[in-house]
């Protein structure tokens, strides 16, 4: 080590949970223990009892929760509990089909030739 410099610091960025705005390095779990599939709140799988995954006494590899605790979204390990796959690449989440649909939307329709109005000033609420 050069004595001139300091020690690098190699200890983790603080990340925030889009979800539950903790830091996703020291929170125990993440907040939000249902995902919406169907329009439902269906529990979701904790950390260490997934189906395609072994069980583990340290934190998630991926988003750092503890055992038992429920996974960041995003997290590369977090199952999805309706088809047990992989919940970032499964869809069945109602959020994720709502973006599926936004994208096929998007190639079906060329929004850069859509015509932007203002409304006009002069009709009624009532006026179609």
């Amino acid at each position: 080590m050069c004595p001139d410099r300091p020690a690098p610091d190699h200890s983790p960025v603080p990340v925030d949970c889009a979800w539950c705005r903790q830091d996703m390095h020291t929170a125990a779990s993440c907040t939000d223990a249902t995902i919406a599939i169907d329009g439902f709140d269906v529990p979701r799988t904790p950390w260490g009892c997934e189906r395609h995954w072994p069980r583990s006494i340290h934190r998630c590899g991926d988003c750092g929760v503890l055992p038992g605790g429920f996974h960041h979204p995003g997290c590369d390990i977090d199952e999805c509990p309706r088809c047990t796959e992989q919940a970032l690449m499964c869809g069945c989440s109602d959020e994720a089909r709502l973006l599926d649909l936004l994208d096929e939307l998007h190639d079906l329709v060329d929004l850069d030739d859509l015509e932007v109005r203002p409304p006009d000033p002069a009709a009624s609420p009532s006026d179609p």
